[in-house]
């Protein structure tokens, strides 16, 4: 792999193919609430990074750029958005990076432990290092709440080296405390890493390798993160490589100190494929153990703007049942950051382009019924003032969908919206 293969991937500059699969399309009348319009300075701007929730009904989140002017269009910033008694909500930087070994770029988020700590990573600065993007090669950090404000500590800082380098990603957490992610850059060309980072006693934390991939049927540059399952397991997706060069989904199991790497399936790719290729996102997984995901890209005679997949154990393997294809030319396309599942079985996602080829993308619904996938449109983006570039969703226990939009807004810098049933 090379960093002018990843740059490609993360700059999402993609020359999209074509797909069959035809399901109804339903529009459903939802309301759209705009919680924050980024305006590009201190505040931030560009919020990628999936939302998260606290017990108290406080959001989270990152934006790639505003804050701090030491970058070219600031460092970027973690935020709070607290709902207010007037029904609106406000907006609190608990974070603006600087640059250079203090980071920038936080473009994944941040996890919530039970103190209120935030874990995330910035996918810049640090160590520089040729088998990171643009050389460098990015950091984890903690926001630690204290009676003034946050405390900003980093846990670790990449080299590019074994250890790896640009955590895309981010990070996720599990009961003990320990965090994990993925790297798109390190050894063997830069195909990436899954790491674990660890608290001591001593205050420091300890990085272990989990698995180094080669770039070759293993896959490489892992995009989407991880997940996990009550056993412990890890699943991902690589964006390329596998048998056929066009991406994976991987589970890691762990066998005392050693963790295992197993391709759970292969994307095939090429013009006359129907198994979609290329996922940026990471993989959701039902109470039966099913995963569902998204691919960038599809490869059918007649759409090309990816789709929805279903992976479904067997004896002999995993079989894959493409539930919904996407077409530019009616309701989207480009799924990037996967999907949320609710508990009814219903499948959530973004879109970041289509509509007759012209839109700013969507928020769609996916409902399973007798006679297969029923697929709803929830909300079309219009650029300005409701946004463009959607991100991730969460749900909250009413059934609202809440994401970012990196672009759009009253200002162009982005927003942070909800979606009610």
């Amino acid at each position: 792999m090379t960093n002018t293969r990843v740059s490609k991937i993360l700059s999402v500059a993609l020359v999209l193919v074509a797909i069959t699969f035809s399901l109804a399309v339903h529009a459903q009348a939802q309301t759209e609430v705009f919680l924050h319009y980024f305006t590009g300075n201190r505040d931030g701007y560009g919020p990628n990074g999936k939302l998260i929730f606290d017990s108290a009904g406080n959001l989270y989140g990152t934006t790639a750029g505003g804050g701090n002017t030491a970058c070219s269009f600031g460092c970027g910033v973690v935020y709070r958005l607290s709902p207010t008694s007037s029904g609106g909500w406000h907006e609190t930087v608990l974070h603006e990076f600087t640059g250079g070994w203090a980071g920038f770029n936080p473009i994944a988020g941040v996890v919530r432990d039970a103190a209120g700590n935030l874990y995330g990573s910035a996918y810049s600065g640090g160590f520089t290092n040729a088998n990171c993007i643009n050389q460098s090669c990015g950091l984890i950090y903690e926001l630690s709440p204290t009676a003034t404000g946050y405390h900003f500590k980093v846990l670790h800082v990449f080299t590019g080296k074994v250890d790896g380098g640009n955590a895309y990603g981010g990070v996720i957490l599990d009961a003990a405390g320990n965090l994990y992610g993925t790297t798109v850059g390190g050894p063997h060309s830069g195909s990436g890493t899954v790491f674990e980072l660890s608290p001591t006693s001593s205050g420091y934390w300890n990085e272990t390798i989990l698995y180094t991939f080669t770039g070759g049927n293993d896959g490489g540059d892992p995009l989407g993160g991880l997940t996990f399952d009550s056993a412990g397991n890890l699943y991902g997706t690589t964006y390329v490589d596998g048998a056929f060069g066009y991406g994976t989904v991987y589970e890691l199991t762990k066998s005392g100190s050693t963790w295992t790497e197993q391709v759970l399936f292969n994307f095939s790719g090429g013009s006359t494929s129907t198994t979609g290729f290329f996922p940026v996102g990471p993989i959701v997984r039902d109470a039966a153990g099913n995963i569902y995901g998204t691919t960038t890209m599809s490869g059918d005679a007649n759409n090309s703007d990816g789709l929805v997949y279903e992976l479904t154990p067997s004896s002999s393997g995993w079989n894959e049942t493409v539930i919904y294809s996407f077409s530019a030319a009616s309701e989207g396309a480009t799924p990037l950051s996967g999907l949320v599942i609710d508990s009814a079985g219903n499948l959530y996602g973004t879109t970041v382009s289509g509509d007759k080829g012209i839109g700013f993308g969507n928020v769609f619904e996916l409902s399973p019924s007798s006679s297969g996938w029923v697929y709803s449109v929830l909300h079309k983006f219009t650029g300005a003032p409701d946004g463009d570039g959607a991100g991730g969703l969460v749900l909250d226990a009413a059934g609202n969908l809440y994401g970012p939009a990196s672009g759009g807004g009253t200002h162009g810098s982005g927003l942070a919206y909800e979606i009610i049933p």
